[in-house]
């Protein structure tokens, strides 16, 4: 193709996105990409697995994967060329797990190679391990690329959203001049996990969260520890503890829903993180309606209602726009957001509800 200015084509926002997610077992990753109907949580949009371990034992049904557990690397690209050549409805595809690819595409590329990396006539290796000084992970790197170039022409070619699901590992960080501490990345070699972090939009590390706790002891003492709480996050950003990575507005950590992540990049009036905000406001001030309804005694009685928020430069219609789905993970990230500050909050709406219990009286 000749290069003319001519030829010049302007960037098209694109709301498929290429997300991975890692954490210890069970705090959520396939349910984040499945959804799961009980916890009221939606899933990515109609998803289809490749499941190269078994994770998807306690998921909701209707759920779709290539069937059994995919244990070759011949059968893991016929399922990324099924998706890619035959006619489908699917949205979302998802690796589960990144560990498993690794050890199908070790399974090919170490028979090559004896433990000198050199081309094995017969007998090579049976795991990249096995081959010295890690090079058997620089060889198959190119059978890495391979797989992401697929599934960057299933995000191109298809506009299908591209999950990766990886476990944690724990690894000894020595930066220039100063003293070794550990961290988090994705359970991969360092060759590949620098690869996959580049290669995705976002990253995030999944945990339970947890508050820092002091608890008074005689003598003046104190005894520091954690408090794990019954709510799962995301983190989004790159920390000294762990590998993540966001390209878009999202705050440092949010719950593990697809709805909420989603609210940044997609929106068909606004688009982007602003959508979120508005998402967020909204849920945040739904959390005062029903309960502020009901204390001022003006459950049914429209006017009233209207009439109070108005006052407040505030829509009613505007604030019921969001599903009772959306409604009760987005209430949760926004208690999560201003946990620091409930008891503020709490003293505010009391005395806002008793000033108008007030002036009814």
């Amino acid at each position: 193709m000749a290069i003319s200015l001519d030829s010049i084509v302007t960037s098209e926002r694109r709301h498929n996105r290429k997300v991975g997610i890692y954490s210890d077992p069970a705090v959520g990753k396939t349910t984040f990409f499945a959804g799961n109907k009980a916890l009221g949580l939606i899933g990515a949009p109609n998803p289809i697995f490749i499941m190269t371990e078994d994770g998807m034992r306690d998921i909701d049904e209707g759920v779709s994967r290539f069937p059994g557990i995919i244990d070759t690397y011949k059968e893991f690209h016929e399922c990324l060329d099924c998706l890619l050549n035959d006619s489908h409805s699917y949205e979302t595809v998802v690796i589960d797990s990144l560990s498993g690819m690794q050890l199908l595409i070790g399974a090919k590329v170490a028979p090559m190679y004896t433990e000198n990396s050199v081309r094995a006539v017969s007998g090579g290796c049976t795991s990249l391990d096995e081959i010295r000084y890690r090079n058997g992970y620089k060889i198959a790197l190119k059978e890495l690329n391979i797989v992401l170039a697929k599934l960057d022409r299933l995000f191109r070619e298809k506009d299908m959203h591209i999950g990766l699901i990886g476990h944690k590992r724990t690894v000894t960080f020595e930066p220039p001049g100063g003293d070794l501490y550990k961290r988090y990345r994705i359970s991969l070699d360092e060759y590949w996990d620098n690869v996959i972090l580049e290669w995705l939009d976002e990253l995030f590390y999944a945990k339970h969260k947890t508050t820092q706790k002091t608890e008074k002891k005689e003598f003046g003492r104190e005894k520091h520890g954690e408090v794990m709480h019954n709510k799962r996050v995301m983190m989004t950003k790159w920390t000294t503890d762990y590998d993540a990575k966001q390209r878009l507005s999202l705050p440092d950590e949010i719950l593990i829903d697809w709805n909420i992540y989603s609210s940044y990049f997609y929106d068909k009036e606004l688009g982007g993180s602003v959508a979120g905000m508005k998402n967020a406001a909204i849920a945040a001030r739904r959390t005062i309606i029903n309960p502020l309804i009901e204390s001022l005694g003006w459950k049914g009685d429209k006017k009233k209602v209207d009439e109070y928020f108005s006052g407040l430069g505030m829509k009613l219609e505007d604030m019921l726009t969001v599903t009772d789905e959306v409604f009760t993970n987005v209430i949760d990230q926004m208690k999560m957001i201003l946990d620091d500050r409930k008891e503020e909050m709490a003293e505010f709406i009391q005395s806002d509800f008793n000033d108008h219990n007030g002036k009814e009286q």
